[in-house]
């Protein structure tokens, strides 16, 4: 069971409506092509570019560059769907509805990411790299893994019985979380608007999906 905190509205709506603004925003921004956006993006990228270079996606030189890699493999697609598996499996195994309820959630919102991309259509950076495929906005990376991620957190904090054991998995998390965000840019994958993009829209979703929860748990249960 998710912990009702977690589902009550106070939580909920504020972090819905915020995300929601946010993505709208960026949504906006980006078809129309707004100048002031352009400048945050092309002077984001143009930094990252001076100051690290162009990084290959590979196990190779230094130690950052090995993280930044480790980061992107586990926030791509493989990594993404191997995670996701082996949680839908325990949860299961342990709590069935909850399974479900993971599952519906992530591929609803990872297809919902793609049709926006698709129809939004934006090029990526002109010097991404060739593993890179497709389009920009929002970020698939910073989608999935914003997603999983925020679930994975969800679910420990209202398992975990200790205090400490909540806060440490929250913790490692959101390193995880943040340092794939942070290889997208890194790596010239996407413009900053793109991680924003793609990341409020995956909060959208976990804000709808804990409005949602308890009516999902009340019909699963009927239905039994």
């Amino acid at each position: 069971m998710i912990d009702k905190k977690l589902t009550s509205p106070k939580m909920t709506v504020p972090l819905f409506l915020i995300a929601l603004i946010v993505f709208i925003g960026m949504f906006y921004s980006v078809v129309t092509n707004q100048e002031w956006l352009k400048n945050i993006d092309m002077g984001s990228l143009t930094w990252f570019t001076d100051y690290f270079g162009e990084p290959q996606r590979q196990y190779v030189n230094n130690l950052f560059n090995y993280y930044m890699t480790f980061s992107a493999e586990i926030g791509d697609v493989k990594g993404v769907v191997l995670i996701s598996i082996i949680v839908t499996i325990i949860l299961f195994i342990k709590q069935r509805h909850l399974a479900v309820w993971f599952v519906t959630y992530l591929v609803s919102g990872v297809i919902m990411n793609k049709l926006i991309k698709d129809t939004v259509l934006r090029p990526r950076p002109y010097n991404h790299l060739a593993v890179d495929t497709g389009f920009s906005f929002p970020s698939g990376h910073s989608n999935a893994s914003t997603l999983l991620y925020f679930a994975l957190m969800i679910i420990i904090i209202s398992v975990a019985a200790k205090t400490m054991t909540k806060v440490l998995s929250a913790l490692v998390m959101g390193i995880l979380w943040l340092s794939i965000l942070f290889c997208r840019l890194y790596f010239h994958a996407h413009y900053f608007s793109d991680v924003i993009g793609g990341t409020s829209l995956a909060i959208i979703w976990v804000a709808l999906f804990l409005m949602v929860y308890p009516y999902f748990i009340n019909h699963r249960r009927q239905r039994v």
